[in-house]
């Protein structure tokens, strides 16, 4: 039956009755170490997670005004309007119908197109009302790393064809970003 070692001081003449071990310890530690740091180095780069979040949208806001007299000035406010369609020509994209009146509505584009059309139906005194707005803009893809993906800006903003009974446009953010600020401006005066 093996004797049963308890203090330190015993252990460490079981290891020199025993061999070269006492030796060696040193030189495994050092062996061990460099092994579980180049494990840790390559397995922190090999499986990097992506944490990219991109600011890019698909979707362009547009916002209607009109011009109101206020305190003896001349401002724009927004003019919330009610569509009962918007409808677009681009294969798998919701149909919108009943829509609240509101003033902003998000627009979602075709990002693998130059140019979207979007049918609006309205009720106007009485009468339906079609309005058609075509936006063409420039697609720029970019890969942000093999784990990522890639990432799509849509820019420079253009209205290509609108019927709109406003009196003007604007676009005054011509890329779609998240931020919470319209892209394409309708006007309508008193």
């Amino acid at each position: 039956m093996p004797k049963i070692i308890h203090s330190k001081e015993s252990l460490f003449a079981f290891f020199e009755k025993n061999g070269n071990f006492v030796k060696k310890i040193p030189f495994m530690k050092q062996v061990f170490f460099v092994l579980l740091n180049f494990i840790l180095f390559f397995s922190f780069t090999a499986c990097e997670d992506c944490v990219f979040t991109s600011k890019n949208t698909t979707s362009a806001s547009i916002r209607f005004y009109e011009q109101k007299l206020r305190a003896g000035k001349l401002v724009y406010d927004t003019l919330p309007i009610q569509f009962s369609a918007l409808t677009t020509n681009v294969k798998n994209l919701p149909l919108f119908s009943r829509l609240n009146s509101r003033s902003t509505y998000l627009l979602r584009i075709n990002p693998s197109a130059d140019t979207s059309t979007f049918y609006f139906r309205r009720l106007v005194e009485g009468k339906t009302r079609f309005d058609t707005l075509t936006i063409a803009y420039k697609r720029q893809i970019s890969l942000v790393s093999p784990d990522c993906g890639y990432d799509e800006a849509i820019t420079e903003l253009k209205i290509k064809h609108q019927t709109f009974a406003f009196d003007s446009l604007a676009i005054p953010k011509p890329e779609l970003t998240i931020e919470n600020v319209p892209n394409i401006q309708f006007f309508k005066k008193l």
